[in-house]
């Protein structure tokens, strides 16, 4: 399984669709760990979450391709294969956010915890998007910088949904 999570990380592959399902991961663990009543809850949040992402941006991208020459089934098919990765995404923050919870760090703590994962995640997919784009080593940790301010705007939307 984590060697299938990581194959998304292969900087020859298009990585946008795990960089969104990583950035939708972390938008609703933050807005259902509020009110939720335990991590069970959140967890289904981000699967119906990001599940209906997948389907919907697959078929967006199947009915904006103004070049579609093979059927929409195929198309479809083909589309919600390559997009898969933004649901496996989730995987690994998830995984991070039930393994506090079980230990015994509570809902709040294992969310948050699970939201700077992500966003480490996020470092990594700017990183390795610079290094696809064969950008220079500066470049490739501005990138990387530039993802992981987007992870802390996105903490930071946390401390603004308590106040």
């Amino acid at each position: 399984m984590v060697r299938g999570l990581f194959r998304h990380f292969d900087p020859t592959r298009d990585a946008s669709s795990a960089i969104f399902g990583t950035i939708i991961t972390a938008v609703t663990i933050i807005t259902e760990s509020d009110g939720a009543t335990g991590v069970v809850d959140v967890v289904l949040a981000v699967a119906v979450t990001l599940t209906l992402y997948w389907i919907a941006h697959s078929y967006a991208l199947v009915l904006g391709r103004p070049d579609a020459r093979t059927s929409f089934w195929t198309s479809a098919a083909r589309e919600l294969g390559a997009e898969w990765p933004m649901v496996t995404a989730c995987f690994l923050p998830l995984v991070v956010m039930v393994g506090f919870d079980v230990l015994g760090a509570g809902l709040d703590v294992s969310a948050t915890i699970a939201v700077w994962f992500a966003t480490g995640l996020l470092v990594v997919w700017g990183y390795l998007a610079a290094r696809r784009a064969q950008a220079s080593g500066g470049l490739r940790i501005l990138s990387a910088a530039i993802f992981g301010v987007l992870g802390i705007v996105i903490i930071g939307l946390k401390s603004l949904l308590r106040h």
